[in-house]
């Protein structure tokens, strides 16, 4: 209970969120989202995302591995269980929606 307290300022917003989040999922068709960024396409915008799918992949969690075993043997456990863990979602996110 005393951990709750102490963080409330994350729970609140983050509950907040999920509850947007889902009122917002509820009231948009499914093409719509698509649609709108079809149409809403910028070369900046390209860019950001081309390097954002790259930040998950091997290389990235190899280099942060590398530097992170020089600052802590706890964080360079903790970057493969995160890749794992994102692997997994994101196979499992894309065989729910396909």
């Amino acid at each position: 209970m005393k951990s709750t307290q102490h963080n409330l300022g994350f729970i609140i917003p983050f509950i907040l969120f999920i509850i947007a989040g889902s009122i917002i999922l509820l009231n948009i068709n499914q093409g719509d989202s698509l649609r709108f960024f079809s149409e809403n396409r910028t070369d900046f915008w390209n860019t950001f995302f081309i390097y954002g799918t790259q930040m998950g992949e091997e290389i990235i969690y190899i280099i942060l591995g590398i530097i992170a075993l020089f600052l802590s043997f706890r964080l360079f456990l903790l970057i493969p269980f995160t890749g794992f863990l994102v692997m997994g979602l994101s196979y499992l996110l894309k065989d729910i929606f396909a």
